[in-house]
């Protein structure tokens, strides 16, 4: 086992003072926070209404899935290409803007919960 510095293992309590002059003391510096916005995140910018953002949400969502279809093979299958959203899919929209506002808001809560699954 290697020795433990003497600063380790003495028992005094000693304080060291930092000075200006010392050159491990940086100077006063400027911090910018970047914040990358998602798709989302425009979309809620522009739309305050609920309803309307739910409405585009819904339409992105059946776009999504329509082509994932068509990506897959199913273009016979391909549901609800009609002008009208179903319930389900508003709802289906609701719960996509709700958990992207979680995850945005928890991070760290919902990693940690993936984690433990």
């Amino acid at each position: 086992m290697a020795a433990l510095p003497v600063v380790l293992t003495s028992d005094q309590q000693g304080t060291h003072r930092v000075t200006e002059a010392d050159p491990e003391v940086k100077g006063h510096g400027q911090v910018l926070l970047a914040h990358q916005a998602g798709a989302l995140d425009d979309l809620m910018n522009r739309y305050s209404s609920w309803n309307r953002l739910k409405r585009i949400v819904a339409w992105v969502l059946r776009l999504k899935r329509n082509l994932l279809m068509c990506v897959r093979g199913d273009v016979g299958r391909s549901v609800a290409n009609g002008n009208i959203l179903g319930v389900d899919e508003l709802e289906a929209a609701e719960v996509a803007i709700i958990k992207y506002v979680q995850h945005q808001s928890f991070s760290e809560t919902c990693q940690v919960l993936q984690a433990t699954g």
